[in-house]
Order: C-alpha cells, then sequence, then structure tokens
C-alpha cells in the first residue's frame, strides 16, 4: 500500500483585498497655526502661512499645508497616518481684514481618497499679535467629500506573529497588530486569544475598540514565556488572535519559540538583487546587519559566500562588529568580479555561529547582468538635520551626499533639477542646495552630489525655519539611457531654533537631546525610502530590499513600534525590522508581476502616532526563480505547517522545475529532477519533484524548537529562504483519501491474523491491534540516515514517547519506530483499548513530545 507521495494539496493564495465601496461624507476641520513674519530688504515684512495642526473630523488629527505658502491656491489635508486630501482654494475677502473666506474644491487625494471629489467652505481668521514674528491663525470649516474607491472593512497587518524567547527567560515579548480602516465611517471591533498548549501565555490589548474613518490603530500582542509564574519549557507554542468587526472574523497566528540557552541569528534582510552592465562594471556594495537575539555573542560570526553553476565566486562579505554591541554586526555585501555574459546568476551569503541553533542562516543573492544597465543610485532617499550636536559654536552646514555610478560601457551625462514636494513656497526645494548641478561619469566612473542645508538657512526671512519636517525633491535625469530618478528630501529638525528679538537661540537637536522638543506634540509619522527609487523595476522571484527611514513630525527617529509593507499586488505583508537611528528593513519577494505595483509602508509607533509611506513601481513576469509559498512548507500527511525531525514533507511554490521525477522506493537522493533543497544549509532527501511540489524528508539532526531557512535550488537558480518552524515531533497520520482527515492509512489485524486496511466494511473490535502510519515523531534509536530505508531486522524506535486515543480512550502502545524496509515512513501499533464507542468513524489521534496530529478516523465494531 502506498502511503507516501502527492499527500496534501495547499493552493498559494493571494490576500484578498477589501472592496472597494463608493461613499460620500461630510467633515470638518478646526485647526491652529501661525503665519511667520519675516524681514524684507528695504523695510517691511513677508507673511509665510505655517502648516496648521488640529481636528480633521471624522478623520482624527491633521495637518494642513498651502501651496504656495505666501499666496495659497492649493490646500492638502495630511491625516495621522499619512493619507491625503488635495483641494484647490479660492480666497474671498470681505469687510474683516483679518478674516476671509476660502472655498474649496477637492480634486484629489492618496490612499482612501484617491480620486476624491467634493467642496467645502471654510474661514482663515488671524489673531491680532504683539510679536513681530508670527500672527496666529485659526482655519475653520465643513463640506463633503466623496471618495470613490473608498474599501469597506479593517486590514489586520501582519497575519502571522513569532515570538523568539531563550530558555529560561521570564520576559513577555510584545508585538503589535496594525489595523488600518480604509472607509469612510469608524469600525468597532474585538479581540479575542486562543492558544493550543501551554496555557494562558498569549494576551491582546485592548479587548475591544473602535478605529476612525480613515485612521489607524494598533492592537499590542504579548507573548508570556511564564504564565502564572512557571516558565515554559522548550518548544513551539501555538496561538491565535482573532480580530471580529461587523460580521467578519480576521484570524492572525501567533508563534512563540521557546528556544535552548544558546545564540539565535537575526537577519535584516534575507536577499539582495545587484546589477551590472554586460562588459561592465558591478552596482553599489549593499549592508545588511545580523544580530544575535540569544545568549553569548558574534564574536566567532563567520560569513562564507558561494555562487552556483561553477566559474569564479563573484560574491563577497565582509563583517564589521558595531562598536559597543557584541550581539551584532554589520556586512557588506558586493560583487566582483562580474561573470562575462548577460543572464541572471545566483549566490548565496552563508552565516554561521557556534552554538546557535538556527545556524546556518542565509541571504540568497541575484546578480542581473544586462546590457544597457541603468545608472546607479544611491541612496534613493536624503534626510538631512539629524548630525547637528547642540552647542557647536557655529550652525552647521547639514549635508548628505548621492552617489551616482555608470555601469555601463558608455560615458553618461546628468543634470539636477528640483521637483515638486510639500515645500513652503514654489521654489520646489527651497531650503536645501545642491552641487554640481550637472556632470558626466565614464564607463565604471562615479560621481557625487551633496544635498546640503546651508548655514544662512536659518538667519531670519529664509523659509527653512520651521517646526514639522519638510519634504521635497531633486531630479536626477540621464538623457543617454532616457532616465530620471527623483530623489526625495527631508529635512528632520523641530523646534531647532527660534526668534528672540533679533538674536538667534540655539535649541538642541534631536539627535543629541531628543526631549528638547517637549512643547512639540507629533501627529504623524512620516520618512523616506531609502533602498527603492520611485518608479522602481523589480521582477518576480528576485529580492527587493525594503528600507525604509522614519521619524515623528517632530522629528524624532521611530526605532520602536510596528512597520509594515502591504503590495498591492496581492503578496503578502512584510513586517520590518528596526536596526536603529529610524531604520526599518526586511526582503520582499515579489511573487505576482504587475505593470504598477505600490509598496505602502504602514508605521504605528509605540505612542501610537501613525503614518503612511507609499512608492509606485512595477513588477515584471519570470518563471526562472523558484519561489517557496507562504505556509508551503507543511507535514506531508497533516498539512501542519510546523515540521520535525525525519518527517516526511511536502513543499508547494512555483517555478520548481518542468519535469516530475521520482526517487527509488528505498534511497531518496539530496538532487533529483535538476532540484535541490536545503534545510538549515542541510541537503535533504527528495522524494518527489514537479513544477509546483516537492515532497522530501527532514533531516534527524536538524535542531527542534528553532525556526529554519529552506531554500530551493533549481539548476543554477535559488529561492530566497522561507523560514519553518522545527519542534521535537509533530505527528501526522497518514488518510486513505490523502487529505490529512477521514479514514486512517491503518491497518486492523485480529489475534492471530493478517493484517488489513481498516474500513467501514472490514472495522476492529475492542482487542484487536491497529497499525498506524504517520510521520513527524522525531529522531529514533538506532538511528537511520534521512533518506533511506529503515532496517527490517533492527527495528528503530522512537526517542519521544508516544501516546494514542482511540475514541477519547488510551490504547496501549505496542511499538512505535520506523517502519521497517519504508523511508521517512513512522509505525504505531496499538491495541483498540475495551469500551471504546462504536461507528464507521471513532477518532485516533497521536500524541508524542506534547503535539498531537489531526484526528483521521477508524471503523470500530
Amino acid at each position: 500500500m502506498r502511503l507516501s507521495g502527492l499527500i496534501f494539496t495547499i493552493g498559494l493564495i493571494p490576500l484578498a483585498a477589501l472592496p472597494a465601496v463608493a461613499g460620500t461624507v461630510s467633515f470638518s476641520f478646526n485647526m491652529t497655526g501661525v503665519v511667520r513674519m519675516d524681514p524684507i530688504a528695504g523695510g517691511g515684512y513677508h507673511g509665510t502661512l505655517q502648516p496648521l495642526t488640529g481636528a480633521i473630523a471624522p478623520f482624527g488629527q491633521g495637518v494642513a499645508t498651502f501651496t504656495p505658502p505666501s499666496d495659497p491656491t492649493t490646500v492638502v489635508f495630511t491625516l495621522g497616518n499619512g493619507m491625503t486630501i488635495t483641494a484647490s482654494i479660492v480666497p474671498l475677502f470681505g469687510a474683516d481684514p483679518m478674516q476671509y473666506t476660502l472655498n474649496g474644491t477637492i480634486t484629489d487625494g492618496t490612499g482612501v481618497f484617491e480620486g476624491a471629489s467634493g467642496s467645502f467652505t471654510s474661514t482663515l481668521t488671524s489673531t491680532k499679535s504683539t510679536s513681530l514674528t508670527s500672527i496666529p491663525q485659526a482655519f475653520v470649516g465643513s463640506g463633503t467629500l466623496t471618495a470613490p474607491n473608498a474599501p469597506g472593512g479593517l486590514n489586520v497587518l501582519p497575519s502571522v506573529l513569532q515570538f523568539d524567547i531563550a530558555k529560561g527567560s521570564v520576559s513577555p515579548a510584545t508585538e503589535g497588530l496594525v489595523l488600518d480602516n480604509e472607509g469612510l465611517n469608524a469600525q468597532a471591533f474585538q479581540v479575542s486569544v486562543t492558544t493550543a498548549s501551554g496555557g494562558s501565555w498569549l494576551s491582546a490589548s485592548p479587548g475591544s475598540g473602535s478605529v476612525g474613518a480613515a485612521q489607524t490603530s494598533a492592537i499590542a500582542v504579548t507573548a508570556d514565556p511564564a504564565p502564572g509564574g512557571s516558565a515554559l519549557k522548550p518548544g513551539i507554542y501555538e496561538g491565535q488572535v482573532t480580530v471580529t468587526y461587523a460580521a467578519v472574523s480576521v484570524s492572525v497566528k501567533v508563534h512563540l519559540i521557546i528556544g535552548g540557552l544558546g545564540a539565535n541569528l537575526k537577519l535584516s534582510e534575507t536577499g539582495l538583487t545587484f546589477q551590472g552592465g554586460e562588459g561592465g562594471y558591478p552596482s553599489h556594495s549593499a549592508s545588511i546587519e545580523v544580530e544575535n537575539l540569544g545568549v553569548g555573542t558574534l564574536a566567532d560570526l563567520t560569513a562564507k559566500t558561494s555562487v552556483t553553476g561553477g566559474g569564479a565566486n563573484w560574491l563577497h562579505a565582509v563583517i564589521t562588529p558595531i562598536p559597543g554591541n557584541p550581539q551584532a554586526s554589520t556586512v557588506a555585501i558586493s560583487v566582483d568580479p562580474l561573470p562575462a555574459t548577460v543572464g541572471t546568476y545566483y549566490g548565496r551569503v552563508d552565516f554561521l555561529l557556534p552554538g546557535a541553533a538556527n545556524s546556518p542562516q542565509s541571504v540568497t543573492v541575484a546578480l542581473e547582468i544586462m546590457p544597457g544597465p541603468p545608472p546607479d543610485v544611491t541612496p534613493g532617499s536624503v534626510v538631512v538635520g539629524t548630525d547637528y550636536t547642540w552647542g557647536q559654536p557655529n550652525v552647521p552646514t547639514l549635508s548628505q551626499t548621492v552617489k551616482l555610478s555608470n555601469i555601463g560601457k558608455r560615458t553618461l551625462t546628468f543634470t539636477l533639477t528640483g521637483g515638486a514636494g510639500t515645500p513652503r513656497d514654489q521654489a520646489a526645494v527651497s531650503f536645501v542646495a545642491f552641487s554640481p548641478k550637472s556632470g558626466s561619469i565614464g564607463p565604471g566612473g562615479s560621481a557625487s552630489f551633496t544635498v546640503s542645508v546651508p548655514q544662512a538657512c536659518w538667519g531670519s526671512g529664509d523659509p527653512c525655519w520651521l517646526d514639522y519636517i519638510q519634504s521635497g525633491g531633486i531630479y536626477v535625469t540621464f538623457p543617454e539611457n532616457n532616465y530620471t530618478y527623483p530623489i526625495p528630501v527631508q529635512l528632520w529638525w523641530s523646534n531647532s531654533w527660534s526668534i528672540a528679538g533679533s538674536a538667534l537661540v540655539a535649541e538642541p537637536g534631536m539627535r543629541s537631546n531628543p526631549w528638547a522638543a517637549a512643547s512639540c506634540v507629533p501627529s504623524q509619522v512620516t520618512g523616506v525610502f531609502t533602498s527603492l527609487l520611485a518608479g522602481f523595476q523589480a521582477t518576480v522571484g528576485l529580492p527587493v530590499p525594503i528600507e525604509v527611514k522614519i521619524a515623528d513630525s517632530c522629528a524624532k527617529t521611530v526605532d520602536a513600534g510596528t512597520v509594515v509593507a502591504a503590495f498591492s499586488s496581492g503578496d503578502p505583508p512584510l513586517t520590518l525590522t528596526s536596526i536603529g537611528g529610524g531604520q526599518w528593513t526586511g526582503t520582499w519577494t515579489p511573487r505576482t508581476a504587475a505593470a504598477q505595483a505600490t509598496v505602502t509602508v504602514e508605521a504605528v509607533a509605540t505612542n501610537a502616532v501613525t503614518g503612511m509611506l507609499r512608492l509606485a513601481g512595477s513588477v515584471a513576469a519570470s518563471t526562472a526563480t523558484p519561489i517557496v509559498g507562504v505556509g508551503g512548507i507543511v507535514n506531508a500527511a497533516s498539512g501542519a505547517t510546523t515540521i520535525a525531525p525525519g518527517a516526511f514533507i511536502a513543499i508547494y511554490g512555483v517555478n520548481f522545475g518542468g519535469t516530475t521525477a521520482v526517487a527509488p522506493a528505498t534511497l531518496y537522493p539530496t538532487q533529483l529532477g535538476g532540484m535541490q533543497v536545503l534545510l538549515g544549509g542541510r541537503p535533504m532527501p527528495l522524494y518527489f519533484t514537479s513544477s509546483g511540489q516537492i515532497d522530501a524528508v527532514v533531516p534527524y539532526d536538524i535542531a527542534p524548537s528553532s525556526v529554519q531557512q529552506l531554500i530551493v535550488q533549481n539548476g543554477t537558480a535559488l529561492s530566497q529562504p522561507e523560514t519553518v518552524m522545527v519542534s521535537a515531533a509533530q505527528p501526522g497520520v497518514f488518510s486513505q483519501n490523502s487529505s490529512g482527515t477521514g479514514p486512517g492509512s491503518i491497518l486492523g489485524q485480529k489475534a492471530g491474523g493478517i493484517p488489513t486496511l481498516n474500513t467501514a466494511a472490514n472495522p476492529a473490535s475492542a482487542g484487536d491491534a491497529l497499525l498506524i502510519f504517520c510521520t513527524g515523531l522525531g529522531t529514533v534509536t538506532p538511528s537511520v540516515p534521512a533518506g533511506t530505508a529503515a532496517s527490517t531486522s533492527a527495528l528503530s524506535y522512537t526517542d519521544n514517547p508516544v501516546t494514542v486515543t482511540v475514541g477519547g480512550k488510551d490504547a496501549q502502545v505496542l511499538f512505535a519506530g520506523l517502519a521497517p524496509g519504508w523511508v521517512a515512513l513512522y509505525q504505531v501499533n496499538v491495541l483498540v483499548p475495551p469500551g471504546v464507542a462504536v461507528g464507521p468513524s471513532v477518532p485516533v489521534v497521536v500524541t508524542a513530545a506534547g503535539a498531537a496530529s489531526t484526528p483521521v478516523t477508524v471503523a470500530i465494531q
């Protein structure tokens, strides 16, 4: 009887987007701010309307920015989560010179308000002031707007939470769930938690609440490794957080991994893509961070590079410890020399640390060699204003350098121009200077331009004196390649200077003294993408680093909270990791081609201030690179997403290869049909390969209670690492219909009789033996090499105690071990207990190392 092979089928299901529900809503606003008065040459003052802050009902707090601020014709309302409403305005002057009417027509917006229309009436009122430098303003109005594409309901991000806690730790860990309401009405919600084992280690707060229209909120989810004061044993514990709103319930899986006492490696990114020109030069090197979440240090960390397909090793990695932090290192990864011909090449950087249960951790690298590569621009955005130390005798020139590299074979020229942003006057980037504004770059050469905030910017009368992060942009144009890159520019400086009489008074900058801006109350989170350029061109299967630098509107970096990247193409959301200094990072594996693809980063800081960043580009189709499905690594018998040493598993995905291959019955090779699979750096024995499925055996020496990486290699192409949890055991009983449920693959045997398949027509009776065929029971003694058949003469017994219930009653276990003569197949022999209920579908559950199988059934008479 064939018990292995195509056991369980899982489809790769994209996340469903919330349905579009057009709607009209009344809104009002009540905002305050100032007109700043700057002296001008020859006498008199020039007034500049600063951004105003206040309530925008029903959308919460926000900011109104007028353009141009000296004679406004446009106002942009920016909500707390970063979504915007844009309106054109027509000032109407009345009898009162301190007040005039603004009639507004809504023309567009972002997020919920994309394509919005509507109108409002408002007044902008000045209050008499004795100050020569500012005049208080009140901006009050109301109207209606229509949002044709506003979806209804809540987005709950991410879909999975994972906690890694070392053995013996009693400190709870907290992660956040983002609740994003992209509708025009408030959504009430309730939260519940459940755990499958380990007691009440999971909690969530708040347990209920409401997310306002077009607003974002968060739920704090906490895992306690010592619930009730008793520390959990090493292992993997599963739970679930359920968010219910209206008639909809959204479930988020939660995994708590209690590991050993060793190190635990974590990478800030797990994939990189480099580009190079045919006969040309490589793009800039990349930097990632390696962190030890467990005990010990990274003193013995090593990096091993390799490339597929033979040839010279073009991949290099250099580890640099972070001063003062023995548990973190930065790693510079570069490519050189380039392969000679056009194509996509693959390599791997393996990080190894003795004593780490999840060592090695790998970064897969793709190298695209193109006949006419685009210029290389780094970084993709500029942030200035964070490096000033309060107390310096002179105001510094704040600056950052952007590097332009020519990785092709012909000379390029470039020009720089100011781009549209949200400045205070019509000069696009009035608060910065950039130089040089043009130049040329020979093949393999580079040039740099400096973006700076000069000293004069801080003087009286200059428009860059501000209380909020200010944004603008620079366009870099390469006419020979017809490429134009927008480089966003942000000035992060809040309440840093004030005017007292005619003298400038220095106040602490946010980097050196973050409490200096105590009077500044943040209204939102904002920032820039630093790795991706606007108009990015990604490729299905190739890794895309998502790196952002974020701060609140008082220019304080956001280093704690929840930051999640979502993708309009329907790819699964990506939780980003903080590496300090406002930097958050992760690796996106595009799975769906899209002519227009938008990356949306939603951030919720620990003080509940929210924000949103968006960047548009495209994703090209490709079938060259294998992609492991999210949640596509499963126990082949039951479909459980936790695996165990020695288990027979199924791996689902796409681009696994064009041929189908089956291994010999008693010996599974580590290469089959042009495929190879690595789990924790170990080659896996393969039974079956096809374009969308691989059946393999987990090596027995894989560390339990750990999270490991799985990488699929198809020819020379490497998938991005997909993580999978490994426990000491995860039983799964094979079923007769290969679904993981229903009648089990179980033989019944009368005393002195011959084993036969248990069916409704061939039921068992109390006292009969049941031969249960399963997988995932863990290590065995004597050991058997993974992928080879178990001995028929010397039985291999499970190291984990195994128990079985039949109809809820404990059954006597006669044998638990590997099925003689079979590969990766376990056999458990039990006696049907007396008094068991009779029927055609009596449940059978196998338990090992605290993990229970999904019930299958037997017929009992």
